[in-house]
C-alpha cells in the first residue's frame, strides 16, 4: 500500500497484519481522488467544482484504519485532515504513517467512536468515509458526525461501501453520483446550503 499521487507520490504506507483494516485500494483511491480534483460530481451546485472541497480544505477521515484516505488527501493539497478511528491496531499504524510522511503539524488523530464523536472545532467541507461493509454503519455515522459540528453547511461525502450495499443520502443531502471499482462502490453524497 502506497501514497498514488501528489507531493508524497509512491510513499509507503503501513498496515496492521490479517484482516484488522481493510484499507481502499490503491486504484480505488486514485480513482477518488482524480474525481475529486478534476471531476465534477457538483452538479452545477459548486460553480467552480469539487476541488475546492479538497485543496487548502479541512479534510475529515472517519474510520479511517492507516489513514490511506486522508493521507492522500494531504499529499494532493488538503490543508489539514483530522482522522477518527477506534481500533488500537489501526490507530498504530495511522499514527506511523503521520510520522513516516512528517505530517503530524498537519494531522490530529482522536481515538473515539465514529458513532459518538467529540465536539468539532472547525467543520469539514470534505469527509471521507470507509466503514466496515454491510454493517449499517454509514448513516447513524453521518447523523452523529453532523451533531456534532463536523459537516459544514457545504460538504461532500465520499462514502465507501461494498460493491452490492446501498446507501441512501442523509437528510439535507442529495446523492449526486456513484462509482464502482471492483468489490467497492464510493457514493457522493453533497450538501449545499441553497439545497
Amino acid at each position: 500500500m502506497r501514497i498514488v499521487g501528489g507531493r508524497h507520490r509512491g510513499r509507503p504506507l503501513s498496515c496492521p497484519e490479517g484482516n484488522i483494516a481493510r484499507p481502499t485500494q490503491d486504484r480505488t483511491r486514485e480513482s477518488l481522488f482524480n474525481i475529486l480534483l478534476q471531476g465534477d460530481v457538483s452538479k452545477g451546485l459548486l460553480p467552480s467544482g469539487t476541488a475546492r472541497l479538497l485543496v487548502d480544505q479541512h479534510v475529515l477521515d472517519v474510520f479511517a484504519g492507516t489513514g490511506a484516505l486522508g493521507l492522500e488527501a494531504l499529499s494532493r493539497g488538503a490543508r489539514k485532515v483530522t482522522f477518527i478511528e477506534k481500533a488500537p491496531e489501526s490507530l498504530a499504524a495511522l499514527r506511523e504513517n503521520v510520522k513516516s510522511l512528517r505530517e503530524q503539524v498537519a494531522t490530529h488523530v482522536i481515538a473515539a467512536d465514529v458513532l459518538a464523536p467529540p465536539k468539532a472545532t472547525e467543520a469539514c467541507s470534505l469527509i471521507l468515509m470507509d466503514a466496515p461493509y454491510n454493517q449499517g454503519l454509514s448513516d447513524p455515522a453521518i447523523a452523529a458526525l453532523d451533531r456534532a459540528g463536523w459537516i459544514a453547511p457545504t460538504a461532500l461525502i465520499a462514502a465507501e461501501a461494498e460493491a452490492k450495499e446501498t446507501l441512501t443520502a442523509p437528510p439535507d443531502f442529495e446523492l449526486v453520483d456513484t462509482r464502482k471499482y471492483g468489490k467497492a462502490r464510493i457514493f457522493f453524497f453533497l450538501r449545499t446550503e441553497a439545497v
